[in-house]
């Protein structure tokens, strides 16, 4: 290296200035970072407390609605018990809920028994119609169902009597003895002359999404891109839609993700369905201000099945159901301030998977696969060779 001799006194002192500033800008640096690195780390921390502390709030929450449900499973009626606990095992997987299912399929394969023995009798069918108009409500939708039962009824009969029961045997790996029987008579059938029907859109909003879903799983038809235009064109004028007919708008959305999931057996494509998520999250606002819980609850319950636990909707929609839940009672009352759960089981199952998901979901329950119920299951059904 070379060395020069006889350096400038002001090289010298320049050079010592520049490694005092130097120095004293690396130690400002260290200083800066080290009160960076506290004030995020605390901001983290404070993040992942508060994070902990609704993990914490949202267990105890879904914790108090599931006591409040099982302690009194046993009294609700058989297809309430079976709502129940078929839901619940696809959400757990816990196997002490195989019971209320099998208990279920019972009740579903001796009503498609008694309905595969009236299939051709049509002073049945107009009976069973006739009822249902009679047990109609007086209120918006009743109103509106009256009014389409009094012209051509009898969708009415294979969409409520025959679909729903197939598709819940279907999800349980099951079939009735009579199934090709009862499949040729939904085949015949022409849903698409009025499941695509405004006013049976209208007065089925959440229903209809349903049984479109379930003609597409059960092989009948696919209206789903039809229905969906459909559905749309049917409630695009929101400034029509008040009260009540808002409220079947929204829930008639949520039920096309339902449906879709087979009802909690497998979770959404967010981008299959962002036309509805796009419009849950503009219109947020109003779902929490004019509807009524158990729409609401269904509303987060959309966004954890596409994955979203941290979307600012399932938060919003989170304060409004815990503001709901009454403490004495440990449950959400009707609008009307009734306490039956049979009645109520419904919006607190879903309150429940509001606050309990996300988690694993479990398809089935396929009780043929269990050997302690397998040899239990009724004599009227079939197991599917394919078990999805």
């Amino acid at each position: 290296m070379k060395l020069i001799k006889n350096k400038p006194v002001y090289a010298q002192k320049n050079k010592t200035y520049f490694g005092l500033c130097l120095r004293g800008v690396l130690k400002a640096f260290v200083v800066f970072s080290i009160m960076q690195t506290v004030t995020v780390g605390a901001y983290t921390w404070a993040s992942s407390e508060s994070n902990n502390e609704s993990l914490v709030q949202n267990q105890q929450t879904s914790n108090v609605l599931r006591h409040t449900l099982e302690k009194s499973l046993f009294t609700l009626p058989p297809r309430k018990q079976g709502h129940y606990g078929i839901r619940l095992y696809r959400l757990t997987g816990n196997k002490k809920y195989l019971s209320t299912s099998l208990y279920d399929t019972y009740v579903v394969a001796d009503h498609l028994d008694f309905i595969a023995n009236r299939l051709g009798d049509e002073s049945y069918i107009k009976s069973y119609i006739k009822r249902a108009q009679r047990k109609q409500p007086d209120n918006y939708k009743g109103n509106l169902r009256r009014a389409v039962l009094a012209g051509n009824s009898e969708f009415l009969f294979y969409s409520s009597a025959i679909l729903p029961f197939m598709n819940r045997l279907d999800e349980l790996g099951l079939k009735s003895v009579h199934n090709e029987q009862l499949y040729a008579a939904l085949k015949k059938y022409d849903f698409k002359s009025t499941l695509l029907k405004p006013e049976v859109i209208r007065a089925w909003a959440a229903q209809s999404a349903n049984w479109v879903y379930w003609l597409h799983q059960l092989g009948i038809v696919d209206l789903r891109k039809p229905y969906k235009e459909a559905f749309i064109k049917t409630f695009e004028d929101e400034s029509r839609l008040k009260g009540d007919a808002y409220i079947n708008k929204v829930y008639g959305l949520t039920h096309f993700i339902f449906a879709a999931s087979r009802y909690y057996q497998q979770p959404i494509d967010k981008k299959e369905f962002a036309w509805i998520y796009d419009y849950f999250e503009k219109n947020i606002a109003r779902i929490l201000s004019e509807t009524k819980p158990d729409v609401i609850a269904e509303v987060g319950v959309s966004f954890l099945l596409a994955g979203e636990a941290y979307h600012p909707v399932v938060k919003q929609c989170r304060q409004s159901i815990r503001q709901a839940i009454d403490k004495e009672h440990k449950m959400i009352p009707s609008v009307d301030g009734e306490w039956d759960l049979a009645r109520g089981e419904h919006r607190n199952v879903l309150a429940f998977m509001l606050f309990y998901l996300p988690r694993p979901l479990h398809p089935g329950p396929y009780l043929a696969n269990d050997d302690k119920f397998r040899s239990y299951l009724p004599k009227n059904v079939v197991i599917k060779s394919v078990q999805r």
